[in-house]
């Protein structure tokens, strides 16, 4: 039986075209999905072998990183620009291959095998730059947790992280098995260390040193 292959595109007439290709090959089926607000539960219901994305689909980053979060999915990025970071952008959200707008549409079926084989389709040019903007955005993380670790305690950061997410002040106490007095003492600390006024200014201190 055909392994089954998503196509989300919201140009029909591209769509048309790389299901087209991807039939011509007998290993595989491929069905065409334009973007919608159900699109990724539909296409997590579908369960396919892999996903080929059109890199100009609003959202297309955002969405192969959602699908690919906690899951082996194949993502195969196409249409995709050589005169911006696109290529970057999909590798580093979690795709396994780019095809160029400029490559001819077979290489949409020889770019799915490779995928098949648990390998990468891409320049190695790209695949060197994405690893190095990946491990530069991790060294800054890790540069941030070390600051962030120099100016609060250990249980400060605790309360910090779960304030940051949203908890209320009885369920972070919860959490953390301590008094929602202690939680407010640790919230006091945490703002006048930080300069912060309020949540919203602690949630965006958060998420700006940790991301």
């Amino acid at each position: 039986m055909p392994v089954r292959i998503a196509v989300l595109s919201d140009d029909s007439r591209l769509s048309d075209a790389w299901v087209h290709a991807i039939r011509t090959d007998p290993a595989y089926d491929a069905a065409a999905h334009a973007g919608s607000p159900g699109l990724r539960l539909a296409i997590r219901n579908a369960n396919p072998h892999a996903i080929v994305i059109d890199q100009q689909l609003p959202g297309a980053i955002e969405i192969c990183a959602d699908l690919t979060r906690g899951n082996p999915r194949r993502v195969l990025f196409v249409n995709v620009s050589r005169d911006d970071d696109s290529a970057m952008d999909a590798l580093a959200s979690g795709a396994r291959g780019i095809v160029y707008a400029s490559a001819p549409i077979d290489e949409v079926v020889k770019a799915l095998h490779v995928l098949d084989n648990n390998q990468v389709w891409a320049p190695r040019e790209v695949i060197v730059a994405t690893w190095m903007r990946i491990r530069t955005e991790q060294e800054k993380r890790t540069a941030a947790e070390i600051a962030l670790a120099e100016r609060l305690s250990a249980r400060e950061r605790e309360v910090f992280r779960y304030a940051a997410a949203g908890l209320g002040n009885k369920e972070v106490a919860s959490r953390l098995s301590i008094s929602e007095a202690t939680v407010k003492v640790h919230l006091t600390h945490i703002f006048q260390k930080l300069g912060l006024r309020g949540r919203g200014e602690l949630a965006a201190a958060y998420h700006g040193l940790l991301r």
